[in-house]
């Protein structure tokens, strides 16, 4: 069952031409929240448009995080379908091992909002903001001599 929308912790891909996308989504995530479920074949409104996919495509999404991925989470790789046989790809992960980058630039997921041209509807939008504010990653003031 697909959730409702998309979240903190979901996204929605069309298809798989938008893997690097995906897998971005995925560690902004990982490192904000420390979990991701991606769905891909799915629009942006959570309504299956369904994608060519096989066991073959699951192997290849594996192998390309891990090629695009420091270290991967725990996930789980899987190829279900709707009731009327649109098959989609869920991507389920876990992770504690905070940073995760991707392409060596770690991530966060944001929410913003922004208003419909109408001016009364808002409009949320999570979108992947580039971050060096690992903890991992910091300099305390006496490593580099600045305040920070």
């Amino acid at each position: 069952m697909l959730p409702a929308s998309q979240n903190a912790t979901t996204e929605f891909v069309s298809g798989l031409d938008h893997l690097d996308d995906a897998l971005k989504s995925m560690t902004a995530m990982m490192n904000r929240y420390n979990r991701a479920d991606i769905y891909i074949g799915v629009d942006d409104l959570g309504n299956v448009i369904g994608i060519d996919a096989d066991e073959q495509s699951l192997s290849m999404i594996r192998d390309r995080m891990e090629q695009v991925i420091n270290h991967v989470p725990d996930v789980k790789i899987s190829l279900e379908s709707d009731l009327n046989g649109r098959k989609y790809i869920c991507i389920t992960g876990t992770g504690y091992d905070i940073p995760y980058s991707f392409k060596g630039w770690f991530y966060a997921r944001r929410c913003f909002y922004d208003r419909f041209s109408d001016g009364n509807q808002v409009k949320e939008e999570w979108i992947e903001t580039i971050t060096c504010g690992m903890k991992r990653h910091r300099y305390s003031s006496k490593q580099t001599g600045l305040d920070m």
